[in-house]
């Protein structure tokens, strides 16, 4: 979405976020930048090689009690700047919709374990033991 209505939807207003160089576009889409990809490591100028990544996937928090919120919670869910990380595609598409116990990234899990657990407790999701005991590990 445009929440701002500044022509730059949510995946624009990410990778400017997360950029660490001053962004190229081409009318509202954002096509250069330059991102570190957080969950491989390395770097990358050009957007069409970053996903934008929900941390906690949709398809997870639906099936963890996102199921029960309303459509408004729903798209503030899948909009939360805070749930939303600039990463590789093939990291992402390597993640899918899997939990923290079928999923870490290569590097920074104590991040990303730490941000998962945030969004948890932020949105009233209920991860399962299993889960949590992942969590819990990737900051050992």
């Amino acid at each position: 979405i445009d929440e701002d209505g500044d022509c730059q939807n949510t995946r624009a207003e990410i990778l400017i976020r997360d950029s660490q160089a001053q962004v190229s576009f081409d009318g509202c889409r954002v096509v250069s930048g330059l991102w570190d990809l957080p969950y491989s490591g390395g770097s990358t100028t050009s957007a069409s090689q970053i996903d934008v990544d929900h941390i906690i996937p949709l398809k997870w928090a639906h099936g963890h009690g996102g199921d029960r919120w309303s459509d408004a919670r729903k798209r503030a869910f899948a909009n939360d700047p805070d749930n939303l990380l600039a990463t590789s595609s093939s990291a992402n598409r390597s993640k899918g919709a899997k939990g923290p116990d079928q999923w870490m990234p290569a590097i920074n899990r104590c991040n990303y374990a730490q941000r998962w657990e945030g969004l948890i407790e932020k949105y009233g999701l209920v991860a399962t033991i299993g889960e949590m005991a992942s969590i819990d590990r990737a900051c050992q």
